[in-house]
């Protein structure tokens, strides 16, 4: 993913921004979250924060080498 870019088409399902070591996804769905938590989580992506806002689900994912759990 390139820095500092928004990922965001009419077709998308979650809208993914990336800023710096942060990736930030949005589910339109609450069932959408699981789905996204699963994909995203490695050693170098961890989820560190998730809000209900406005009906949709915003998540932030810390991304990088030395990544606390």
């Amino acid at each position: 993913m390139k820095q500092d870019k928004i990922y965001n088409r009419p077709e998308n399902q979650v809208l993914v921004k990336s800023q710096d070591n942060k990736l930030y996804i949005v589910c339109h769905k609450e069932k959408q979250m699981q789905q996204v938590i699963n994909r995203m989580t490695t050693d170098n992506c961890k989820l560190t924060e998730y809000e209900e806002w406005d009906g949709q689900y915003l998540m932030t994912f810390e991304v990088g080498e030395n990544i606390k759990n």
